[in-house]
């Protein structure tokens, strides 16, 4: 892989905490709402403009004019400045006591095209073709995409030696995340040859990022100018990796445990399990208003493909498409996805307050199944991981203006 030193844009320590944020997806939509008109010099406003002026509509060129607005506000305000070339370490010190910790850099957008860099989700046309717009206005992407693969040891030995120094940017968020950025001035040759004996990358978080800002990068400069695709890459050891459970409403659970019983599927009463961690591998925790039950799924076959071997495959192949005829999981309106950290006690609570009538809960995938899936070109069902760490817009800015 050939890696590139980043030209940036980044906010001045004392102007980070109100620029850089946590946005769509990651937290709640009126919560990003009101953290816009509250903050004037927030990044929020930059990515949805319509935040603060309610008229007007994404993807309109009143849109994309007011995006830009706001990035040129925060740039002729002398709050956000333009960095030369260099790497990055990053580090989240993670609300659960861990530290997770990589390099943001240029990742080759050949590298990406001819399929080092591995993905293991498709992309939405409409979705992708506005954030092309939306990159090609603000000649700028303010977040990194996650990329992780098993790096070599000396990028883990020269991570320490910057650890001990003070960031040049640290801010905190709403989850109790604190993020920092320590900057690599001189080109340094050992990142590059470190990465230049790796054979690939995988897509961790950011498909449609990635995809687009590369199809951007290529219609602007082509494909050999040394403009790398801004990456957040880790050692897959370091990421945080979540299941989504699955929330089902007007569907009746006795169909579940009817089928169940008449399939001879191996399952018990089980109060004890708290969260997530304590599902064992090829066991899906099944809830309902009254009931907790662990049920064993069915051993995949020997030849079965990685993508057909998932938990989340089974279960769909198995349980819910024979027992409750739901063939495709990504559009019926009967099932919701909650992110796996959520307490098991809060899901029970949701079925008792009747929005829902079922759940089921799932051990976490792992960084080598999905690798399985990425190497076979297979695509992960809708909403099969929740990875962290959840990056702050605004943070560090890939800067493509010339």
């Amino acid at each position: 892989m050939w890696v590139y030193p980043l030209k940036t844009l980044l906010p001045k320590p004392e102007t980070v905490n109100e620029i850089a944020t946590l946005g769509s997806g990651k937290i709640p939509s009126n919560v990003l709402q009101a953290k816009a008109l509250k903050l004037e010099n927030n990044y929020i406003r930059v990515v949805k403009p319509q935040f603060v002026h309610h008229e007007i509509e994404q993807g309109t060129d009143a849109f994309y004019r007011c995006s830009l607005d706001f990035l040129n506000n925060l740039i002729d305000s002398n709050l956000i400045e333009s960095k030369s070339e260099a790497f990055y370490l990053y580090r989240q010190q993670h609300h659960s006591g861990v530290d997770l910790c990589g390099w943001i850099l240029g990742v080759d957008i050949n590298d990406y095209f001819n399929g080092k860099i591995k993905k293991h989700e498709n992309t939405i046309k409409a979705k992708e073709d506005r954030l092309i717009k939306h990159v090609k206005v603000l000649q700028s992407m303010a977040e990194p995409v996650l990329l992780t693969q098993n790096l070599p040891s000396e990028l883990q030995e020269f991570s320490e030696e910057i650890l001990i120094s003070d960031p040049y940017l640290s801010v905190t968020d709403e989850y109790f995340n604190t993020h920092q950025l320590w900057i690599i001035n001189n080109t340094n040759d050992l990142i590059q040859n470190a990465f230049e004996g790796i054979d690939s990358l995988y897509i961790a978080d950011g498909h449609h990022r990635i995809s687009s800002v590369a199809k951007y990068i290529e219609s602007e400069f082509g494909k050999n100018t040394n403009q790398g695709i801004m990456a957040l890459v880790m050692d897959e050891s370091q990421v945080l990796i979540k299941p989504f459970y699955r929330v089902l409403k007007h569907v009746n659970p006795e169909l579940v445990f009817n089928y169940l019983d008449s399939q001879n599927f191996d399952y018990v009463e089980s109060n004890n399990i708290v969260d997530y961690s304590q599902i064992p591998l090829r066991s899906v925790l099944c809830i309902t208003k009254e009931r907790r039950i662990l049920l064993d799924l069915k051993v995949p076959s020997e030849d079965a493909s990685a993508l057909k071997s998932l938990d989340i495959s089974l279960f769909e192949d198995e349980i819910l498409k024979p027992a409750l005829g739901i063939y495709d999981s990504s559009s019926d309106d009967r099932i919701s996805f909650v992110r796996g950290d959520d307490p098991v006690k809060d899901i029970q609570q949701t079925l008792i307050e009747g929005k829902g009538e079922i759940a089921f809960l799932f051990h976490p995938n792992t960084m080598t199944e999905i690798r399985k899936i990425a190497d076979e070109k297979n695509i992960m069902p809708p909403k099969s991981t929740f990875i962290e760490p959840k990056l702050l817009t605004g943070m560090i800015i890939d800067d493509y203006r010339r």
